[in-house]
């Protein structure tokens, strides 16, 4: 099935086209450019998606009356603000990195290091960013296959976004999970707090379950940095993440976190699925088991599906039970990230790369 529920082997039906309010519509479209500064992904599903959740929380008539209109105002408006909108092309295949383009970085990674801590790093962390969807009508939450990468989001679910820390130590670090709603209500916070684990989460929410540049940036400053300080780890540390996490780029808030004595260090792109631990150790498990993943939970918890106040126990049970402090330790050592080995991670590009 297509986006917007029409089939993809009918013809659309003609529509007559309802003039939409001007003044509706211009307040809208500058609350999505708003969106769209501070990380919202900028595909049509996602734009479209925020504009119908705007003219629902105002009380007004659909925004568009079929899918070929929805397509026409967003190719429109992506026209007229075009330097707003992020300079990538959404649907491309990463592409492996070559090994010049690996040695250049690794360089500089190491330059970078020494200069901000003197020495390699010695306290070295990595964020991880997952995501889920929420079925509207259900209220189930469930997994996309295709995450983390291309983003296939389709009208009828909004998504969950789970953000944690995992310790070159073999320790699990603190997470957040952040819901499609406007008001975390009260049985969410509950969950969260009856959970074991669960003092070292946080919960959030925006408009659409997306995370923004000021989710982030309050993680690591008002959770991350308050967890190290009460563990007496001395600063500075390393916190090595994708050069992306909800398509917001991270390379631009790395010096917003060096006066808190954090290195902030995005992996490229193309580089960060293969040298990530949380990929290899939660989402990679997510992506070939989930089926497994949720019918063992289901069993453990009188068969009960797996709502937004389920959630927090369920992801927090599956990644402390696949997150073991030898697996994350071994994962740290055999990526290159600590000890800090650049011919490791050259390695582990190279090889990845001749068997793909």
């Amino acid at each position: 099935v297509s986006d917007f529920g029409s089939s993809a082997e009918e013809p659309e039906p003609h529509h007559h086209h309802e003039p939409r309010i001007p003044e509706v519509m211009a307040v809208v479209e500058a609350l999505v450019l708003q969106l769209i500064d501070i990380g919202l992904p900028t595909s049509l599903n996602n734009v479209i998606q925020t504009v119908k959740q705007l003219f629902q929380a105002r009380g007004t008539h659909k925004p568009f009356c079929c899918k070929s209109e929805a397509e026409k105002w967003y190719q429109d408006f992506r026209r007229a603000h075009v330097h707003r909108f992020p300079n990538t092309n959404e649907d491309r295949t990463l592409r492996l990195p070559t090994d010049h383009e690996t040695r250049q970085w690794l360089t500089k990674l190491k330059i970078d290091m020494i200069k901000f801590h003197g020495v390699t790093p010695r306290r070295v962390f990595y964020m991880q960013e997952l995501n889920f969807f929420l079925d509207k009508q259900t209220r189930e939450i469930k997994y996309h296959r295709m995450f983390p990468g291309k983003v296939n989001c389709s009208n009828e679910k909004d998504t969950v976004t789970v953000l944690f820390i995992l310790c070159a130590n073999g320790q699990i670090g603190p997470g957040m999970i952040i819901f499609p709603r406007m008001v975390i209500p009260e049985k969410l916070l509950t969950s969260l707090r009856n959970t074991e684990g669960g003092k070292e989460w946080v919960l959030g929410s925006s408009m659409n379950g997306w995370l923004y540049s000021d989710c982030i940036s309050e993680f690591l400053s008002d959770v991350f940095v308050p967890w190290l300080n009460k563990r007496h780890v001395h600063f500075p540390v390393a916190l090595f993440t994708s050069e992306y996490v909800s398509n917001i780029p991270l390379s631009r808030m790395s010096e917003s976190f060096m006066a808190q004595g954090i290195q902030l260090i995005p992996v490229p792109r193309m580089m960060s699925p293969i040298l990530s631990p949380g990929e290899w150790i939660v989402a990679d498990y997510f992506r070939t088991s989930w089926g497994r993943a949720l019918s063992e939970w289901s069993i453990r918890n009188n068969s009960k599906p797996l709502l937004e106040e389920n959630f927090a126990p369920f992801i927090i049970g599956c990644l402390t039970a696949q997150s073991t402090p030898a697996k994350v330790h071994s994962k740290f050592r055999k990526l290159g990230i600590y000890p800090f080995d650049p011919q490791a991670m050259f390695q582990c590009l190279r090889s990845h790369s001749r068997h793909h």
